[in-house]
């Protein structure tokens, strides 16, 4: 099972609760939107020692001191905006931005994995998730 988080925007309460919906993930990808470092940490530290791939978002806050705190972490993988990842044996195509990703190995768009997943966060933790 692939783990994939987004958005956190600094709510470290929000990634505390979602942390346990990651745990039977063997690899975990994060698309973006920590904000401060701190956020990496938290998330670093709850899904150890499996493999973290981080893809920056849109509101990353301070790139410098977000790598400086991954490189405390032998399990963390940052990427830039896009990666190509092999993820459970597959080589899957991840990004922050659905509208420049085009999946690939499924056949739904990216819209409908994000929507899917959305649904998947709402009936987890209501409708502000």
């Amino acid at each position: 099972m692939i783990g994939l988080c987004s958005d956190i925007h600094d709510n470290i309460w929000a990634l505390e609760r979602a942390l346990p919906l990651l745990a039977p993930a063997q690899v975990v990808v994060f698309c973006g939107d920590f904000c401060a470092p701190f956020t990496l940490a938290q998330l670093a530290e709850g899904v150890s020692p499996r493999p973290l791939h981080v893809i920056w978002g849109n509101n990353d806050g301070d790139r410098h001191a977000l790598t400086r705190v991954a490189g405390a972490f032998d399990h963390v993988h940052l990427h830039g905006e896009f990666a190509t990842l092999e993820l459970l044996g597959k080589l899957e195509k991840v990004g922050a931005f659905t509208e420049r990703v085009s999946v690939e190995n499924d056949n739904r768009s990216a819209d409908e994995i994000v929507v899917e997943l959305e649904e998947t966060l709402r009936a987890a933790f209501g409708p502000s998730a």
